[in-house]
């Protein structure tokens, strides 16, 4: 029946597997590399994993684009990187929620306010919080900002340290 059709065909494709194989295995890398270049904020690291064949938007097995994972970790030079590189900004994982309501999630305020200035096409506001000399909060008095501690206008150390080592390179 069909089981036999299916391992019939298993030897036939065993010599394409190995070209076809190696492809797959060549992308996953580049995409678990992007994926490390999001966590770190390695621009260069992103670049060349697009490069390598990683997509801007693929979705892992919990719906998380590259761009979910940079807010999560406020990788602010990849997540324009990404974006740039045509990678959406209202793309939903299986929580249902796109990477600016993932950076609320986990109070990534850098992320936060890169997302909305890039919703807002608010690109050139967007490129200088990634060069460091982040925009003063425009105070729009929509429901986000109203709702925004105070205090988190301050940026933590670990924040200032990467920032500081990222001008570095």
């Amino acid at each position: 029946g069909a089981f036999g059709v299916i391992m019939g065909g298993k030897k036939a494709t065993a010599q394409k597997k190995d070209d076809g194989a190696k492809a797959a295995e060549a992308a996953a890398r580049a995409q678990s590399a992007l994926l490390r270049a999001c966590k770190n904020d390695e621009l260069r690291h992103a670049e060349t994993a697009i490069r390598k064949g990683a997509h801007a938007g693929a979705q892992d097995e919990h719906g998380n684009a590259p761009l979910h994972v940079a807010a999560m970790y406020g990788a602010l030079r990849v997540m324009l990187f990404l974006h740039s590189q045509g990678a959406e900004l209202n793309v939903e994982n299986k929580g249902k929620r796109t990477p600016l309501e993932t950076a609320r999630k986990v109070g990534e305020e850098g992320a936060i306010q890169l997302l909305e200035a890039l919703a807002g096409g608010r690109f050139e506001e967007a490129q200088s919080m990634v060069n460091g000399q982040a925009a003063s909060d425009d105070d729009d008095n929509d429901d986000e900002t109203q709702m925004r501690d105070v205090t988190t206008d301050e940026v933590p150390l670990e924040s200032k340290l990467t920032t500081a080592m990222h001008a570095l390179d």
